[in-house]
Formats: C-alpha cells, sequence, structure tokens
C-alpha cells in the first residue's frame, strides 16, 4: 500500500500559508480579548449602579449587621456558640480550642438517645399518631437513664433528662439576652446543621414532655428558647440558614397547637404566643435570603477566576477573557433578581427559568456568558413553597391561640373572628393562598374549626390539603388555668 506524501511539509508555501494562520489566529484572540474585557467591565459597571438605585447590595460585606456584645447575645451561649465550624471543625470561642470533651459536653450529649428518637420517628412515620410516653418510658430504663419507674410517664421522663440540668439551665439563662447573632459570615465558616438539629430537637421534645407532665409554664418558657434558636439564624446571610429557620418554626408549631386544642395552656401563656410569633416574618424575610445568598456567590468570583477548580470548572477557564467572567456575573445577578421577584410575589410575577432556558439553547447548554451563573442557580420554588405554608400554619396558629384566648375569657369561642380584633389580635390575618378571611365554624359540641384553603387554593373543608386547627371538646374534667 502507497503510503501518502508528507513532502508538503517541506514545501515554503506550506509553512508560510501556517504562519499567516497563526497570525490571523494571534490577531483575532489580541482584538477579542480586550474588546471582550471591555464590554465586559462596562457592562457590570451599569448593572451595579442600576442594583445600587434599586437598593440591591451585591457586596456580602454590605450586609454584616453591627456586632453585638456577648453579655446581650443569645448565639454565644456554649451551646449554641458550637453549632458553627471553623474549617470543618468545632470553632474555638476563645483563646482555649474547643476539645472534642467540651463539644461532647455542649451538644453532642445534649440530645436525645437514639433509642427515644427511634421511637419518635416512628411515631411520625405512623400518620403522627402521639407519642407513647409509656414506650419511652420502657426506653430510659433499658439505656439506664432511670433505675426506678412510677405511674407517671411524663414525669420519669423528665427525672430521666435531669444529666442534662445544668446544660440546659445554661441555655435558659442564654434565652434571656435580647438579641441573637451569630459571629461574622466568612468563607471559612459554616453552620453545623447536624449539631443545630440535635439541641433543637432536644428542647422541642423536653417541652413536650413538661406539657404531658403538667407543667405547662416551664413549658411555656423553654419553648421560647426554640424561637431564640430560630432568631439566631435569621442572622447567617445564607439560603441554607433561611430554610433551617422554616424548618425549625415548623417543627415547633405543634406543640402550641396541640396544646390549644388540649386548653392545656393559660391566658398569659397565649397571649406570649400570640405576640411572639406575631414578630416573626417569614415570608416577609425569605425572599432577603436569595440576595445574600447572591451576594456570598458574588464574593466567589475572584477566586474563580484564578482557581475554576473551586467550583468544578476546569484549570483552562482561567485563561478566558476576563470580561466574560463579568458577564457571568451579571447574568447570574439578574437570575437571582428574577428568583427575588417571583418569591416576593408569592410566585405571581416574573419567571425563574427563563434564564435557565435561555443558557442551555446557546451552544449545546455551554455560553461563553452562562458557564459560572448556571452553577449558581438555586430552585427556589420548593424554598419558597415551604416557606409560605410554614407561614401560613403560624398565622393559623396565633388565630387558635386567640380563639382559646377568647373561650378563656368569656366561656365560649366567638360567633366570628373578627370578634378576636383589636383585643386578641391587632387585625385577624388572613389565608395567604386565597387572601381572604380563614374559614371557621363553630359546632353544637362548644369545639371550633379554622382552617386554610392550603397550597391547592380550594375549600376542602378541613380536609386533603387545608392547613388547620380543630379544638377538642371541652370536658367537665378540663382545668382552667
Amino acid at each position: 500500500m502507497k503510503l501518502p506524501s508528507i513532502r508538503f511539509l517541506l514545501s515554503r508555501k506550506f509553512w508560510q500559508r501556517v504562519t499567516f494562520g497563526l497570525v490571523c489566529l494571534a490577531t483575532v484572540v489580541a482584538a477579542v480579548y480586550p474588546i471582550e474585557n471591555l464590554r465586559g467591565r462596562r457592562a457590570w459597571e451599569r448593572y451595579r449602579a442600576e442594583a445600587a438605585a434599586r437598593g440591591v447590595k451585591l457586596d456580602v460585606r454590605e450586609l454584616a449587621p453591627a456586632p453585638v456584645p456577648d453579655a446581650e447575645n443569645f448565639a454565644s451561649a456554649p451551646q449554641i456558640a458550637a453549632l458553627y465550624l471553623l474549617d470543618g471543625k468545632v470553632a474555638p470561642r476563645d483563646a482555649e480550642p474547643m476539645t472534642e470533651e467540651k463539644k461532647r459536653g455542649v451538644v453532642v450529649d445534649l440530645a436525645l438517645p437514639d433509642q427515644v428518637l427511634y421511637i419518635v420517628y416512628r411515631a411520625l412515620q405512623e400518620g403522627g399518631r402521639g407519642l407513647d410516653l409509656g414506650e419511652i418510658q420502657k426506653a430510659f430504663v433499658k439505656i439506664g437513664y432511670l433505675k426506678e419507674t412510677t405511674n407517671d410517664p411524663a414525669a420519669d421522663i423528665l427525672r430521666a433528662l435531669e444529666r442534662f440540668e445544668p446544660a440546659m439551665q445554661e441555655l435558659r439563662l442564654a434565652a434571656k439576652r435580647p438579641k441573637s447573632q451569630f459571629p461574622p459570615w466568612s468563607g471559612r465558616r459554616t453552620l453545623w446543621v447536624g449539631g443545630f438539629f440535635r439541641l433543637m430537637k432536644f428542647v422541642n421534645f423536653r417541652v413536650e414532655f413538661l406539657l404531658a407532665a403538667g407543667r405547662h409554664e416551664e413549658a411555656a418558657e423553654e419553648w421560647k428558647i426554640q424561637l431564640q434558636l430560630c432568631e439566631a439564624l435569621k442572622s447567617e446571610p445564607t439560603l441554607l440558614a433561611a430554610m433551617m429557620r422554616v424548618t425549625t418554626i415548623a417543627y415547633n408549631l405543634p406543640v402550641v397547637v396541640v396544646g390549644a386544642a388540649d386548653h392545656a395552656w393559660n391566658e398569659p401563656e397565649l397571649e406570649a404566643f400570640v405576640q411572639d410569633l406575631g414578630r416573626l416574618r417569614l415570608a416577609e424575610d425569605f425572599p432577603g435570603a436569595f440576595n445574600t445568598e447572591r451576594a456570598v456567590f458574588n464574593s466567589y468570583f475572584d477566586v474563580i477566576k484564578t482557581n475554576p477548580k473551586f467550583i468544578g470548572l476546569p484549570a483552562w477557564i482561567k485563561y478566558l477573557p476576563q470580561g466574560w467572567f463579568d458577564q457571568n456575573l451579571i447574568n447570574y445577578n439578574r437570575m437571582a433578581d428574577a428568583r427575588v421577584l417571583w418569591a416576593e410575589s408569592d410566585g405571581k410575577a416574573g419567571s425563574l427559568y427563563d434564564f435557565k432556558q435561555r443558557a442551555a439553547a446557546h451552544w449545546w447548554g455551554w455560553h461563553p456568558y452562562w458557564f459560572i451563573g448556571n452553577r449558581g442557580y438555586v430552585m427556589v420554588e420548593p424554598a419558597c413553597r415551604q416557606c409560605w405554608e410554614t407561614d401560613c400554619r403560624l398565622q393559623v396558629c396565633r388565630v387558635a391561640c386567640a380563639l382559646e384566648r377568647f373561650r378563656l375569657q368569656n366561656g365560649a369561642y366567638p360567633d366570628r373572628l373578627d370578634q378576636l380584633e383589636p383585643a386578641l389580635l391587632p387585625m385577624v390575618p388572613k389565608d395567604r393562598y386565597t387572601h381572604q378571611p380563614f374559614h371557621y365554624e363553630n359546632d353544637a359540641q362548644g369545639a371550633v374549626l379554622v382552617y386554610s384553603c392550603g397550597p391547592n387554593g380550594r375549600d376542602d373543608r378541613g380536609a386533603d390539603d387545608d392547613i388547620k386547627w380543630r379544638s377538642n371538646p371541652i370536658v367537665a374534667s378540663t382545668v382552667e388555668h
């Protein structure tokens, strides 16, 4: 077989053409880089000026709150300070390092044993049946927390938890501090999600056990610790912290509404619940989390320019025109604007997916102005819908507490919800899904039902996805506190 000739490689004309082509390519590249850099820089300056005119803060340093002294800061308590990690490890609160022994004493031990958590989770999986206190009592005996038992499982459980009393007492004292703020955010510090939920669940179940034992005043006071945990999360400039805050509130509302349905709270406690929950602005605060998340991601761009592997991009990306990075920064922030607009309008304005689809339509999913912007994309819809549902449950809880206060004052529930205004509620909240008053029914047995139409927006009379609260019938043995 005759091999192809390579004599053309010795041709002077061939190398002249190659040289000419390389010179042309170099000329094009030399022209493209400064042009693209100039276009990108000017476009970013225009967008930044436009964002400033709208009051949008693009730099995470502008979002840092003023520092709070430890004496006024709930988050400086040992159990709370141990909830953040520095470079993946528990961060020291002072010059003395946080040892593993301290860590266990602060957070890990302030948690329900796995045997007890298994019982709780099984109850939730089986249709949300009530906690079997007798079963939990036996679990504490099995693991050695109880040496002997009585006919009062709730009292025995609280006696078993007395081993945590020193840490709980420190937490109670810290909860009296007026403010709550984690240390200043930095790229090295991350929130210890597992430790946070472990502490939150411990306090939540302790409140349930106190209420079951009839110690409602202590239960109401310790419930406020959970509220302080939520407020501590509010100082975290990340979407993760905002979602954790929503989840924490959703987790802590049932003990209040169940206690109100069982007529377990007295009037001062119900009044405190209405006021404390009324200060929460979940739906209003949540869009701000997208702005802070945007500012955090913006701060990564300088790192990405020199180290693309930081977000999983190939190393050669750093040799691309700097103007392309600016264009990516602009498109990411425009996408963030769309997310905030959509969240602020309860999903009725803006579009979440136009930018994503536009980028995917170019160059088989790759575009020089979108190779980073897509990496910062966060699914907004599920997070917002969870927030809206929790906010609706919170408002139903406030109405339930106000109804129970009305009953304690007047001996019966009102005929209409507007009778709660203004003495018990400054204004009766409306159903966020229909923007109409909550549905309210008062039956012949003296029990009431108040409900929202829920996410589907239909009146299912308290069924399906309706968010509801129903009081239990008042029996002669009910003790009025």
